[in-house]
């Protein structure tokens, strides 16, 4: 930007005269973005301000102080991008904490689940499968701190906070790895475990049991990319010791969602809006553990998540507490009004404002903004300034809905209830042995099953034993343990038993332990802390053996994992090697 001043200054790649002082620059000067984008506002001129739909996946960033109108802006572009007419539709996922984010549910098209703290929200952090990043979670919030509380020990603690972890699969049985551990000896071990078990009492009590203490989380993870989540977890913020927990909570599902989205495939529109209140919240290390690898570094995090098709809507009154990798690489920022000067700096800068001119300029508007007015800066344009619409919602209310959702199960068919009846008493029953229980003939159990199926009431579930047709099984969806793996384990328990084995299922530890030999037998599918239940296991009993329908698996554990005492196996070549064994043969992984 070159350009000669009225003092007859020539001004090379500068907005200001460095002679006279005069700035070029003006905020007034509105660009007209888009003519068919999404109206949430209105420029200087009068014209209308029409938000890009491309721009959403370069990522947006909301910031203001309390009072100035960025939740209202955010909801009224998040509901506009939703029921936007696209060929593929926007999906929301919204983490709330102000429990104002439930009233824009009435006003989106798309089917849309709401959870609360106070409600019906899980969480089980041990659902992101990966023990280093939970033990990092667990350490930037529940146990923050705790360091400096226990200088001493802190070597120790994250000696034993690893070791717990690696065999856990949930905070329940987190705390149960804790009291009981006694491998190592450490001095003023017990010292050591009362200071983790102090930090995680509240778990055990209302209101953090009724969330914490869970097998699977609800909403499911894996399944946060196909319609639209409402989180809300402003009954627990609300109640200030509670600080630490509401953090676990938001970057839990943070986490998940954002590694699912890095990791599918490539496409070239927007697909999903991750929305996140209150942005400070989110862990900076956590972030950093997510969007860095080997391969690829943080400042190329937002790139990676444009061309997957999700865009990101950070909502926060302090910039100056996010990741700063996140806050540069966020495509639009809108600015409403802002009195610190650390926070008007990061906007100024990542807008090109580096001279202290024109950092002084842009910081004079900012801080005199009225209620509503905004800053934009965005892609391609000089920043400019807007008024926000107003946006008008009505209250939303969760137990009147969840009466609606019961009146609509309450009329469900009753052939739907006999047969999702018939999978929870019997579900291990093959497709023909269920038809004829129940009386249907084939054209009337495969409607049953296929209304079921369309209605996401049940899932259809293959398990195979040897060379022939899988059987054909259902289950409710997020079943855990799955159908899969309860009928593996009763099939294998029968076998034995009816080769004269004594044998115990368990719900919680080993799948199987076969009491002759001290033995145990886990089924694995590749859903489970698989080193952790090894870990544990070869402590306790002479021999461990891992078997599953995959191959695949089977042969990958194998060539990771060795010593005598475990054994690898397709699941339907167990019984046979059981009698190897009885009759004296050493078995060895092939």
């Amino acid at each position: 930007m070159n350009w000669v001043c009225l003092c007859g200054n020539f001004v090379r790649d500068r907005r200001f005269c460095p002679r006279c002082k005069y700035v070029r620059f003006r905020l007034d000067n509105s660009p007209i973005l888009d003519y068919w984008g999404l109206k949430v506002g209105s420029l200087s001129n009068g014209l209308p301000f029409n938000f890009p739909l491309h721009l959403l996946s370069t990522h947006t960033l909301v910031v203001g102080q309390t009072g100035t109108g960025k939740s209202r802006f955010a909801m009224n572009l998040t509901v506009k991008a939703e029921t936007y007419p696209t060929t593929h539709g926007i999906k929301l996922l919204v983490v709330d904490v102000e429990g104002e984010w439930k009233n824009i549910i009435p006003k989106l098209k798309g089917k849309t689940e709401y959870f609360a703290v106070d409600k019906n929200l899980k969480i089980n952090p041990f659902d992101l499968g990966d023990p280093a990043l939970i033990r990092e979670l667990m350490r930037e919030t529940v146990f923050k701190g705790i360091e400096k509380e226990y200088m001493d020990l802190s070597a120790q603690m994250n000696f034993v906070l690893q070791e717990t972890i690696s065999e856990s699969h949930s905070i329940e049985e987190l705390i149960r790895n804790i009291k009981s551990y006694d491998r190592q000896k450490l001095t003023a071990l017990d010292k050591t475990k009362t200071a983790l078990l102090v930090r995680l009492d509240p778990f055990m009590r209302s209101p953090l049991k009724e969330i914490f203490l869970c097998k699977k989380s609800n909403p499911d993870f894996t399944n946060l990319d196909e319609q639209n989540i409402v989180i809300d977890l402003h009954a627990l913020d609300s109640l200030v010791a509670y600080g630490s927990e509401v953090r676990l909570i938001y970057n839990t599902v943070t986490t998940y969602y954002l590694r699912k989205m890095l990791n599918r495939g490539t496409c070239d529109w927007v697909s999903n809006l991750f929305i996140a209140d209150e942005a400070q919240l989110l862990v900076p290390k956590i972030l950093h553990k997510i969007v860095v690898t080997e391969s690829w570094p943080a400042t190329e995090f937002a790139t990676r998540l444009r061309k997957r098709g999700c865009g990101l809507v950070l909502i926060t009154q302090s910039p100056s507490n996010i990741e700063k990798d996140i806050v540069k690489n966020t495509g639009t920022k809108i600015a409403f009004r802002l009195q610190h000067q650390e926070d008007i700096k990061i906007i100024a800068e990542s807008s090109g404002f580096a001279d202290q001119t024109e950092y002084e300029y842009l910081a004079d508007r900012i801080v005199r903004l009225q209620r509503k007015e905004a800053v934009v800066s965005t892609l391609g344009c000089e920043p400019f300034l807007m008024t926000s619409d107003d946006f008008t919602v009505s209250g939303f209310d969760a137990e009147t809905e969840e009466i609606q959702e019961n009146l609509e199960e309450a009329v469900e068919d009753d052939d739907d209830k006999t047969f999702l009846e018939s999978i929870v008493n019997e579900p291990f029953l093959s497709v023909t042995e269920r038809r004829v229980k129940l009386g249907w003939d084939d054209k009337k159990y495969t409607k049953i099953v296929d209304g079921l199926c369309q209605k996401k009431r049940i899932e259809i579930v293959r398990v195979r034993l040897g060379r022939g047709s899988p059987r054909i099984l259902y289950q409710r969806p997020g079943t855990v343990p799955s159908v899969k793996h309860e009928f593996y384990v009763d099939w294998l328990a029968e076998s034995l038993t009816a080769k004269g084995y004594q044998i115990r299922k368990n719900k919680d530890g080993p799948d199987i332990e076969v009491l002759d030999c001290s033995t145990v037998i886990e089924v694995e599918l590749g859903t489970s802390n698989i080193s952790g239940n090894l870990k544990r296991n070869i402590q306790k009993f002479d021999r461990v053996i891992v078997c599953s329908d995959d191959s695949k698996l089977i042969e990958a554990l194998s060539a990771k994992t060795k010593g005598k005492q475990i054994l690898f196996l397709p699941i339907q070549k167990v019984p046979a090697a059981f009698e190897k064994m009885r009759a004296g043969t050493d078995l060895v992984n092939t």
